[in-house]
């Protein structure tokens, strides 16, 4: 389905984490682990997870349709992918690289 993205975590080092989602779907991947979040009350704390992935690629996704609401579904989900850096030593899986992405919308 080509708006359809499915998230894996990597680390801070740009590794996948052992607890992250790894089908053959999943080609793209953000910080999923210990992102500072808040929680009721204010505290902030460190979690890990898919997702708290997730919420990233949706944050990006929904900073490129601020940029340009004129596009479609498909063409956010191939804006994501087509500035997303390489995983390294994972072919075709990718992380996302929002400071690229905005970008190129903003061109």
């Amino acid at each position: 389905m080509p708006n359809l993205l499915t998230v894996g975590a990597i680390d801070d080092h740009d590794k996948r984490t052992t607890f992250s989602t790894m089908g053959k779907n999943v080609e793209l991947y953000a910080n999923g682990y210990r992102v500072e979040s808040l929680i009721p009350g204010g505290q902030k704390v460190k979690s890990s997870g898919t997702s708290m992935a997730a919420p990233q690629v949706t944050n990006l996704a929904a900073k490129i349709l601020a940029l340009n609401p004129m596009l479609t579904p498909t063409q956010v989900v191939e804006a994501i992918k087509n500035n997303a850096d390489p995983l390294p030593g994972q072919a075709g899986r990718y992380i996302i690289n929002p400071k690229k992405t905005v970008g190129a919308i903003q061109k």
